[in-house]
């Protein structure tokens, strides 16, 4: 079969599309912004009004251009893509792959997971306000359709990524083992996490907005799935400790920065959960380099559990330190007396630790089934307990009827301006007329005066 043109561009779009997305994750940032100087975002622009097959490329193209630039955000807004976006995420505007093995189902699914993360990428890069307020204003059209439509993705998604979860954690139990974290996190991506982070920071930029309208919408379409915002929190606190160092580090802590005002707009003191993250999970990685940098040699390296691990140029002889925490208390011994103290330590351990003798079975089972609960709390840790979704709803309940005493309160103060102005306008009527009225009575008195 031959080539066409409109194959030609396909083929060319989806290397761009590629190599584009490549450049991203490779911190090319002068190939971007060449992109965007050379109106690239306007080209794709054009091939999404087309109507053509290659508008598949051009979405990819255009996902690809809009993570972390705020030059192809603010480029692509001004160029009023939003209209042709939004069509296709409403599913008004059809996008297939009439070339390639893919059907058309996965091809529907990957465009709908790219238009939630350029409208995500979006509201994280565009700068000015004006731009904003357009982004924003696409979802109060047409009675909030598409609200409805993202808060539907959002909720598909999530029970998505909570099967992936409970799946993971059956098959955990039937082999008696442990999940495994990377494991773990990369089934949930192939489920849909990605995109459900990406949706949540579009719901979390619309609460930001403060619009009355937006919020009461997405209150009601959380109480409706039994939820409220501490999802969204989350799923965003999620994403913002879990975003990578791909791209240059501006890039990053400009993101980093948009995303603690997201999460600031729904209540979230991201100073105090990183602080609180940070003690929960122990020193990092820098700070323990730095600590083993700081120990002299020929001393013991006590981990997290309080575990020694030997230095290799350990003198043969003295006594081994003990723990910072420890040195205050416990004075230095003598070499037998440290032989003897370590002796008796060791069988206080194993005594205490059932090594003595072998557990009875009863004891062997209670401990089994205390290690099966244990593995069913993390599938089982993302329900919320009625009680704490209640004290939710109350706390957005409550921030809602405060946004509506303010928004009654500007309403009253505008109604009151509106009615001063119309009483201005009604006066300077009846001056107008006033002043007509004058000016017939001396035409007519200089007309009477003609006649005479």
């Amino acid at each position: 079969m031959p080539w066409t043109t409109e194959h030609r561009i396909k083929s060319l779009l989806h290397c761009v599309s590629c190599a584009y997305g490549d450049m991203l994750l490779s911190l090319y940032a002068c190939c971007r912004s060449s992109f965007v100087e050379c109106e690239g975002v306007e080209l794709m622009h054009l091939l999404l009004k087309g109507k053509k097959s290659s508008r598949y490329g051009a979405i990819k193209t255009i996902d690809f251009a809009t993570t972390r630039s705020p030059s192809a955000c603010d480029r692509l807004v001004d160029a009023g893509a939003l209209a042709q976006i939004f069509a296709i995420f409403m599913g008004r505007s059809k996008i297939k792959n009439s070339r390639g093995t893919r059907s058309d189902k996965d091809v529907a699914k990957e465009v709908e997971e790219r238009c939630v993360s350029i409208i995500s990428n979006l509201f994280q890069g565009v700068t000015k306000d004006s731009r904003k307020n357009r982004l924003a204003a696409k979802f109060v059209e047409a009675e909030f359709e598409k609200v409805d439509r993202l808060m539907e993705v959002c909720f598909r998604y999530e029970s998505s990524v909570r099967a992936c979860e409970a799946r993971l954690a059956r098959e955990a139990l039937d082999a008696d083992e442990d999940i495994d974290d990377e494991e773990l996190l990369l089934e949930r991506m192939d489920a849909g996490l990605f995109t459900l982070q990406c949706g949540m920071v579009v719901v979390a930029a619309l609460w930001s907005t403060g619009d009355t309208g937006l919020r009461k919408r997405l209150l009601a379409y959380l109480h409706q799935k039994g939820q409220s915002l501490e999802m969204v929190r989350a799923y965003l606190q999620e994403f913002y400790f879990s975003l990578g160092d791909d791209g240059a580090p501006d890039e990053k802590q400009r993101q980093l920065q948009r995303l603690g005002q997201l999460l600031g707009a729904l209540g979230v003191d991201i100073a105090a959960e990183a602080a609180t993250r940070e003690a929960a999970n122990g020193p990092t990685a820098e700070a323990e380099q730095a600590r083993q940098k700081q120990q002299p040699k020929g001393t013991i390296m006590y981990d997290e559990d309080g575990d020694a691990d030997m230095d290799l140029d350990q003198p043969p002889n003295g006594n081994p330190p003990l723990p910072p925490d420890e040195q205050d208390e416990h004075p230095p011994l003598a070499p037998q007396a440290a032989a003897d103290s370590h002796d008796q330590d060791m069988v206080q351990s194993s005594q205490s630790n059932g090594l003595a003798g072998s557990d009875p079975p009863e004891d062997r089972q209670k401990q089994r089934q205390r290690d099966e609960q244990a593995r069913e709390e993390p599938a089982q840790g993302r329900q919320p307990s009625s009680s704490s979704r209640e004290k939710d709803r109350d706390r957005d309940r409550a921030a809602h009827r405060r946004d509506e005493q303010q928004s009654e309160g500007r309403q009253h103060d505008r109604r009151d301006r509106d009615k001063e102005q119309g009483r201005e306008r009604d006066k300077q009527k009846d001056r107008e007329r006033e002043r007509d009225r004058d000016r017939d009575r001396d035409r007519d008195r200089d007309r009477e005066k003609e006649r005479d």
